[in-house]
């Protein structure tokens, strides 16, 4: 089975949050900055980077990301809280925690690779991908 994410060419980006720009290793209530990627013909490019809105301002700081991620149909991050995962849904970016090779999560969610074989590997050496809860879906 396959992430399947709406197709949409008002959301063609996706949002990384990674320390170096190799690895999805950022929890996102940490990342300063996120990377966007988009697809393109047999591969992956960065199209730019985008701050984030400044810590401590609780459900506002949430909004205000779902605002700057307006054109991302996801964001990949090692671990997203439950406040920020539920407002990002709600404006239509689905929060995907995962950890490994920003490639890999990118093929997750841009639908060229099966998903059900990263499941449960998320701290896993070759990382992978998991949406929603968290919880009895494969991934903590």
């Amino acid at each position: 089975s396959k992430l399947v994410l709406p197709v949409s060419e008002s959301r063609p980006y996706v949002a990384v949050a990674t320390r170096e720009g190799m690895l999805v290793n950022q929890h996102l209530g940490e990342a300063r900055r996120l990377q966007i990627w988009g697809q393109k013909e047999g591969g992956y490019y960065l199209v730019e980077e985008r701050t984030t809105p400044r810590p401590g301002c609780g459900p506002k700081r949430w909004k205000e990301l779902s605002e700057i991620l307006q054109d991302c149909r996801a964001v990949l991050a090692s671990s997203i809280g439950e406040s920020p995962r539920k407002i990002l849904e709600e404006n239509g970016i689905i929060p995907v925690e995962c950890s490994g090779f920003i490639d890999a999560g990118l093929a997750a969610v841009y639908g060229a690779e099966d998903i059900s074989v990263l499941k449960g590997r998320r701290r896993g050496l070759a990382g992978g991908c998991c949406s929603g809860g968290g919880r009895g879906g494969g991934c903590g």
